[in-house]
């Protein structure tokens, strides 16, 4: 599994004090994703912080990808078929990749480093990405050696494949952290690049089922989040079996990341919501019942 972070003493992905593995590798390019490290499962890196100019990676590359000009170390990032032998030869890891290929007892070796922690808060392990069912076999796995070691299990996704996918994996998870970025299809695929379909299909069968559904709605104002997009998504949730909605307003934090790893930043303009928008969005969910 390629793995971008293993977060440990983590308070936000799930209840009490939780180990959240990041994996790399997302099928959704959500406009303001704060985690461009995991669109892909291999991505070259650069620190232009830490280049001291010694070209060697020029001399290895066979595709033109760095570029030395007036002394400035430039990326042709279109070119790099990720070979990654630049990363090998810089002195300084100015070049880097965002992952690492980690096999699951490593990775159930990091986890169970915090499990005093889990029993103490009803903690556990979250994974989370990108988007952590697209390692179907690989993450049946290792959460099944999770439930068996004890651990409450959970996992943030998408919900953006199809439900045999998920279903198959519901034996070993306590909790599903779903979000539900937009009701309309049209505003989904504008700020995502893909329908929303499956992911309300996904989230209409987990009501049914045994397994804890949390839903994350993330609120960035004028972009996914209207008055009337979130009264859509509030009559959707209405009467499901969902042990809690939260809001997750817009932040920056993250957009530097864009740079390090090649990709452009679209929504610059966007801003942090407002109390007042935040608190609008609230009362919609509450006239519907919906547990906050």
């Amino acid at each position: 599994m390629f793995v971008t972070n293993i977060q440990r003493f983590s308070l936000d992905d799930g209840p009490g004090i939780r180990t959240t593995v990041f994996l790399a590798g997302c099928n959704m390019r959500c406009l303001w994703c704060h985690n461009p490290e995991n669109f892909e499962c291999i991505m070259l890196a650069y620190d232009i912080q830490k280049c001291v100019g010694c070209r060697k990676c020029k001399q290895v590359c066979q595709k033109g990808v760095h570029l030395f000009k007036n002394n400035e170390h430039q990326i042709v990032w279109e070119r790099c078929k990720r070979c990654l032998r630049c990363i090998n030869v810089c002195e300084n890891k100015a070049l880097f990749q965002n992952s690492r290929d980690m096999a699951i007892n490593d990775i159930l070796a990091e986890i169970e480093k915090d499990k005093h922690f889990y029993r103490r808060s009803s903690g556990g392990v979250t994974f989370s990405g990108g988007e952590p069912v697209l390692y179907l076999e690989e993450l049946e796995r290792i959460l099944e050696k999770c439930k068996e070691a004890g651990f409450h299990t959970a996992i943030e996704t998408s919900g953006n494949y199809p439900f045999d996918f998920l279903e198959r994996l519901l034996e070993y998870i306590d909790l599903v952290i779903i979000d539900c970025k937009a009701y309309s299809e049209e505003v989904h695929k504008r700020c995502t690049g893909k329908s929303n379909k499956l992911i309300l299909s996904n989230i209409e069968e987990l009501s049914f089922m045994d397994t804890k559904m949390w839903v994350r709605i993330p609120v960035i104002w004028g972009v996914n989040i209207t008055l009337y997009e979130m009264q859509k998504i509030a009559e959707f949730l209405e009467g499901k079996q969902i042990e809690k909605v939260e809001l997750i307003p817009y932040h920056k934090m993250g957009i530097a990341k864009y740079k390090i790893y090649g990709q452009k930043y679209t929504i610059n303009d966007a801003k942090i919501p407002t109390a007042k928008q935040l608190e609008d969005c609230y009362q919609i969910l509450k006239n519907y019942h919906i547990y906050l």
